[in-house]
């Protein structure tokens, strides 16, 4: 397959407020297409899941390879492309769920078991977009896997992770349900939190930045895909059962997710905003383990 690859700065011509807007609720409707089935896969069937979530990726591929032959529409293709990528690599990961901890006769439900789990998942998600990008014609740039701005994105990832390093207590009791919660208890989990949120941090900003961010800011701007890809971000987690507070954790998940984006736009690479999301992701990590 051969395609021009994406500009990544290259001026576009954005046109009216009105096209950008139909464009960011398009782009949104799309992307929520691609999440939400997973998200609230518990309204769905067992057996109806492979049906309807293969179909929302062979549907994508459809509509991305049809746009790519149509004139009006060939613009578009790409972002298409990266929907069909992200359900593709969302279906992979289903239907691959679990198997090294299986391999490995791990328990899912224990600290070592999670953090693996969370693991094989990141590679799973990570090496079907990374391969299903390259094929589309894009490089590592485009996910924003690049040095970028070293110098701003680092301390800045140092620092919130730390920050949420100390607090994870308080915080974990607070929204996370956590249970008799010290650091003697916390500390022999270390290595499976570290591989859990480092894991998790990097194939959501992946997912939801890498992969989504410079294809819609291509079309409608930095601001509003920024916006756009927050909304996603938050809707994304709205089947989570480790907060009973779920609201105001959905609120707080479009603000992180306003910041990792901003991160990666102003620093033009993925890793601070992997380190401020694996930070995030500590206390709600050992929340979770402390209930296992």
């Amino acid at each position: 397959m051969s395609v021009q690859p994406l500009p990544m700065s290259q001026p576009v011509d954005f046109g009216r407020w009105p096209r950008r807007l139909v464009l960011s609720i398009a782009f949104f409707l799309g992307a929520c297409l691609v999440w939400l089935p997973y998200s609230l896969h518990a309204l769905v069937d067992k057996g109806a899941r492979p049906f309807l979530w293969g179909g929302i990726a062979l549907g994508l591929l459809a509509g991305a390879l049809l746009a790519r032959r149509s004139p009006r529409l060939q613009a578009y293709w790409l972002v298409l492309y990266a929907l069909f990528a992200a359900s593709a690599a969302a279906f992979a990961d289903w239907f691959l769920s679990d198997w090294l901890t299986g391999l490995l006769h791990v328990p899912v439900h224990s600290a070592a078991g999670y953090g693996l789990a969370k693991f094989e998942s990141m590679l799973v998600l990570s090496l079907c977009l990374i391969l299903l990008i390259k094929l589309g014609g894009d490089d590592l740039g485009s996910l924003y896997l690049k040095r970028g701005k070293v110098r701003w994105w680092l301390p800045i990832g140092l620092a919130t992770f730390a920050f949420f390093a100390i607090t994870v207590i308080p915080a974990a009791l607070g929204l996370f349900q956590g249970r008799d919660l010290s650091w003697a208890r916390i500390l022999p989990w270390t290595p499976w939190i570290l591989l859990f949120v480092l894991s998790n941090g990097f194939v959501e900003e992946l997912q939801f930045r890498g992969l989504l961010l410079p294809r819609f800011r291509q079309h409608i701007g930095a601001v509003p895909a920024i916006l756009v890809t927050s909304a996603v971000f938050s809707l994304a987690h709205i089947g989570v059962n480790y907060t009973p507070a779920i609201l105001p954790f959905l609120g707080i998940t479009f603000v992180l997710g306003l910041s990792f984006a901003t991160l990666i736009h102003k620093t033009d690479s993925l890793w601070g905003a992997v380190l401020f999301h694996a930070g995030a992701d500590i206390p709600v990590v050992v929340g979770i383990m402390s209930v296992l």
